[in-house]
């Protein structure tokens, strides 16, 4: 949804600029358009003339827009890029979005001709016939109308243009700050790969085994420090469970749902969460053992708040044994790199035994060069069994901020993309008004006035454009910003004032250089060229 609301703002940008064209071209033709209704052209026939050519211009923009897409969509696939779908040679142009881009294209090409050509075939032939300087309209009023319209539509894309601009300066602020992010843990040699004991067969009392010797042979290879196995890898969450201190009815409805992992003995070591107190699970924490969990900081501080958690207990719903409180670790991340920090609980995989578990292995140097070793490992042991999803911890963590990622990429894109068609907006509304009250510049510096006292006038026009298209735009932000879903901006702001402070400020120096162009040309103006020019 917001992809295609900063796509649907960057095309009525272009929309707009379009219909700015159009106008002055409609300007400029207006003594043509006169002598074709003089000659008795109907006005129906002119509008239908004007509409043709808009769409024949959508119609062409259309096809080159469609060249572009293919050498992007080509570009895309070749790319190596982290993104957050499956991309590979088969993906291609869908016929269905080429229909409704192709519809969209003559749609809006017709739609925002249509004014210009209302606009241009009202000409007062009379007037325009002898050659005063009015507009199409045909009198001062029309000439207000349309300095209007103009303006309305420079003021639009300013304003739209500051929209997207804040969206990808927001998403890129979250991004830098999940990126420096502590996520709790080491991601630095360390290689997660996955197996699936359940598609082989595997009982539990066999699977047991198999996660013992592979952790053994795997931490004998040569470079590897540890070597530990766990249900679910970092960011890859755990499963929720209702948990009930003791003393607590396990009746109420009022129960607390905590992620849960399976971790098997020397997890903490290997990926590198620290335990603040208590123990780490043994060999001897087995089924038949009295059982046992370690607790993150959030748990201890939200279960008994000021008091030591070792030693508590808790039932999980279902259960009719309490488990006991061993230890409690540092704080990491489990969901994604960015999330806030919630309750979690570790469980020794001796007691908890899962099918489906993910092989961490942490090493001296370089991770990813172990990986045909340890396979060769996995291997040795049963032939049969497939690991799949080899990866670094690092690369998992790269993985969990590819969606940002895409996000600041396509939302800066199309930003600057906007930013870019509000400019040359800006630019074409002064560069007409300088055209437009060409001999006016000319009287006046002709009688003395001073080419500093030109610009001011000219870039005061373009910088009221640009003041209220930023007011506008700004409030268009918050109310826009303020439906945002907290999950796609996490420990962000998403009306963060530096970001609308920065691209207000940003938006507002290239606004002002697409001013200066032409107004620093209206500086330039021979008076006597300009007084001939009538």
């Amino acid at each position: 949804m917001i992809l295609m609301t900063i796509v649907g703002i960057v095309l009525l940008i272009a929309c707009a600029n379009i219909a700015n064209l159009l106008l002055a071209r409609a300007t400029k033709r207006r003594r043509e358009i006169a002598v074709r209704l003089a000659l008795g052209a109907p006005r129906t026939r002119l509008v239908r003339q004007l509409l043709t050519e808009s769409f024949l211009l959508s119609l062409f923009g259309g096809a080159l827009g469609f060249l572009l897409a293919y050498w992007l969509m080509s570009a895309l696939i070749h790319a190596d890029l982290q993104l957050p779908l499956p991309v590979g040679d088969e993906v291609d142009l869908d016929r269905r979005v080429l229909i409704f881009t192709t519809l969209l294209a003559v749609c809006t090409g017709l739609l925002f001709g249509l004014a210009p050509a209302l606009q241009a075939s009202k000409a007062d032939v009379v007037t325009v016939l002898k050659n005063e300087l009015v507009a199409a309209g045909g009198s001062r009023r029309g000439i207000r109308n349309l300095f209007t319209l103009r303006q309305v539509l420079v003021v639009g894309q300013i304003a739209l243009s500051l929209v997207s601009l804040i969206a990808a300066g927001i998403f890129l602020r979250s991004l830098t700050r999940a990126q420096a992010t502590d996520t709790g843990f080491e991601t630095a040699g360390v290689l997660v790969m996955n197996l699936n004991l359940g598609r082989e067969g595997y009982m539990p009392d066999r699977g047991q085994i198999f996660y013992q010797q592979a952790a053994e042979r795997i931490a004998g290879l040569p470079g590897v420090r540890h070597t530990a196995v766990a249900q679910n890898a970092p960011l890859d969450g755990g499963f929720l469970r209702s948990v009930f201190p003791e003393g607590q009815d396990t009746t109420t409805r009022d129960r607390i749902l905590v992620q849960v992992n399976s971790v098997s003995v020397g997890y903490f070591d290997t990926i590198g969460i620290p335990l603040v107190q208590g123990r780490d699970f043994l060999s001897t924490d087995t089924t038949g053992a009295p059982l046992v969990v370690v607790i993150n900081e959030t748990m201890a501080r939200q279960f008994w708040p000021n008091e030591s958690p070792i030693g508590k207990r808790f039932k999980f719903f279902g259960d009719n044994a309490y488990t006991a409180v061993i230890g409690f670790a540092r704080n990491s991340t489990y969901n994604g790199v960015a999330e806030e920090p919630i309750p979690f609980i570790y469980q020794p995989l001796l007691q908890n035994y899962t099918p489906q578990a993910t092989l961490h292995v942490r090493a001296a140097g370089n991770a990813a060069s172990l990986a045909s070793a340890v396979r060769h490992e996995i291997q040795q042991i049963d032939p049969t069994l497939s690991v799949f999803n080899i990866r670094t911890l690092a690369d998992q963590v790269a993985a969990s901020l590819a969606p940002l990622r895409t996000n600041v990429i396509v939302m800066a894109s199309f930003g600057g993309l906007a930013l870019l068609l509000a400019s040359i907006g800006l630019y074409g509304v002064t560069s007409y008004a300088v055209t437009q009250r060409t001999r006016e510049i000319g009287v006046r510096v002709a009688l003395g006035a001073k080419r500093s006292r030109v610009l001011t006038m000219i870039l005061g026009h373009g910088f009221l454009l640009i003041v209220i298209g930023l007011g506008v735009g700004l409030l268009a932000a918050v109310a826009l910003t303020s439906v945002l879903p907290a999950a796609l901006l996490p420990n962000m702001n998403a009306r963060d004032p530096l970001t609308f402070a920065g691209t207000a400020a940003l938006l507002t120096v290239v606004a002002v250089i697409a001013s200066c162009i032409p107004a620093y040309r209206a500086t330039r103006i021979d008076p006597l060229i300009a007084l001939r020019s009538e």
